[in-house]
């Protein structure tokens, strides 16, 4: 703390407040002698993760793989265009942060920690590299029992994903595995939804739902939405079945009028509905600084040319995508559907809120209150106009 700018009483405050501290162990009724805490800061406190950012901020210093820290989840990460060369280069570098930890008095849990290869490539495929934890001195000799390999996660891995900050990522980048553990949460929860459905006001089911199914749909979205429409397709599906059950319709009942009515998003338009947000928020200035050159306009892309006005140069650059893989990435996908949302008025609005106000209604103006069903002999339609027939039946009859 030194280091970095704190002095004089704020330091002798931070020094008061980590120094002389005790603790013991207390199992089966008793109590062990009290130890003196010497490293780390009181678990659970208000100050101890910020404090362990501050100890911890020069990690990305001392290696060039780049460096994702968030609080104790580090993800590192390395790029090139041959396999084996990259092997070296990771390992190398790895072995500085391995040593770095324990410089730093920290410890690397070698089977907690996974490494993914991302690469179209047969030769990534066909022999897959080996990472390991080296705990050897950065300069010596080289002891092969200090090497702990790395899990490599595959396809064909128990778990075929890593989980970083809540999200699964898979090495194909279709967020399957992780779309797979949303529809499992959806389900358990579905069960005690129809359980409760009876007893449950209106009011209390919409807080149910907000609550357990739909704060499982949104989490991330930006990043697993990213994948094809027929991997969404099991989680539309679930979606359906809680907006039926919501609102007590039959369970092959149209819901794009049930959506509308509970002013609530279908899974596709929440999709683009948080993209489009995402976009708002990077042309008008509010994301982080680290977002700042991740989109170019067209003007700066074409600097050196020929100085043409075009009526595009204040648009954002779509990045040009070879794979449909790619193309459905955030880098390309974000800006492409930035640039196809119809209503200017709305991009405009500079104002977080009513901005999330106006793109929802937008998307609840796209919905019938009214069922459009194209399907032959559709069974809740056809169930509905046979119950309406046999009704004019029993009327005419009395009459």
């Amino acid at each position: 703390m030194h280091k970095i700018g704190i002095r004089r009483k704020e330091l002798e405050w931070f020094r008061n407040y980590l120094s002389n501290r005790k603790q013991f162990v207390f199992l089966d009724g008793k109590t062990s002698s009290l130890l003196e805490i010497l490293l780390g800061v009181p678990q659970g406190s208000i100050l101890g993760p910020i404090l362990f950012l501050i100890y911890i901020n020069d990690l990305p210093l001392s290696t060039l793989l780049k460096s994702l820290l968030f609080a104790d989840d580090t993800a590192l990460l390395a790029c090139g265009s041959n396999i084996e060369t990259l092997t070296d280069f990771v390992n190398k570098e790895f072995q500085k942060v391995v040593y770095y930890f324990r410089k730093n008095r920290l410890s690397l849990h070698p089977e907690k920690t996974k490494f993914m290869i991302f690469s179209n490539t047969l030769a990534a495929k066909k022999e897959p590299p080996k990472i390991f934890a080296n705990y050897n001195n950065l300069s010596g000799p080289q002891c092969v029992e200090l090497l702990y390999p790395i899990e490599n996660v595959t396809a064909n891995s128990s778990v075929p994903a890593i989980r970083y900050l809540g999200v699964y990522f898979d090495p194909q980048l279709n967020f399957k595995y992780h779309i797979s553990t949303i529809v499992n949460k959806i389900s358990k929860m579905l069960y005690f939804y129809r359980q409760a459905k009876n007893v449950l006001t209106l009011r209390a089911k919409r807080f149910l739902y907000f609550s357990s199914i739909h704060s499982h749909l949104i989490f991330a979205i930006h990043i697993w939405s990213c994948t094809t429409e027929s991997s969404l397709n099991p989680l539309i599906l679930k979606q359906k079945m809680a907006i039926r059950i919501l609102n007590d319709a039959a369970y092959n009942s149209h819901t794009e009028p049930l959506f509308k009515s509970c002013g609530i998003l279908p899974l596709n338009f929440l999709c683009e509905f948080f993209k489009v947000q995402f976009m708002q928020k990077f042309t008008q200035g509010f994301l982080p600084s680290s977002f700042d050159d991740i989109w170019i306009s067209n003007k700066i892309r074409r600097a050196g040319q020929d100085q043409v006005e075009l009526r595009n140069n204040d648009d954002i650059n779509i990045p040009f995508a070879r794979l449909c893989s790619t193309q459905r990435q955030p880098l390309s996908s974000f800006p492409k559907i930035w640039a196809s949302f119809p209503d200017e008025r709305i991009k405009f609005i500079r104002n977080v809120v009513e901005f999330n106000q106006e793109l929802k209604l937008y998307y609840l103006n796209q919905l019938s209150s009214k069922p459009n069903c194209t399907r032959l002999l559709c069974p809740h339609c056809h169930l509905s106009q046979t119950s309406e027939i046999s009704l004019n039946l029993s009327v005419d009859q009395n009459v």
